[in-house]
């Protein structure tokens, strides 16, 4: 519970925070993004966890999924953007937009797992 707390606060922050003059917003909103999508995942892994005997097959598809998958590419996207910082190469923020699409996939499977143990 201490977890999604932490979200929803870490959620409601960035949708407040203001870009800093000079600041690239695509690349600032992005790094938010990571920020949430990684608190999203780390949330979900704890809870699967703590309830591998009881889980549904969807979520242990979905926990594996983000063991294999979704780790990768956040470090990846991360790494993007780190490049496109460095270089201003939008071949890097390109390669970031992708991971993110694919991190974005996660959450929504989040979002309707979840979902779906309410009902």
């Amino acid at each position: 519970m201490k977890k999604i707390m932490i979200s929803l606060l870490l959620l409601a922050a960035v949708g407040c925070s203001t870009i800093d003059k000079g600041e690239d917003p695509i690349q600032v909103r992005s790094e938010q993004a990571l920020g949430v999508a990684y608190i999203s995942m780390d949330t979900f892994l704890t809870y699967a966890d703590r309830s591998r005997g009881v889980m549904s097959m969807r979520e242990t598809d979905l926990a594996n999924k983000i063991q294999t998958w979704g780790k990768s590419w956040l470090r990846h996207s991360r790494e993007a953007l780190e490049d496109y910082q460095k270089t201003g190469d939008k071949t890097y923020m390109n390669m970031a937009m992708s991971y993110l699409m694919k991190i974005d996939d996660i959450l929504l499977e989040i979002k309707a797992v979840e979902a779906g143990r309410v009902n």
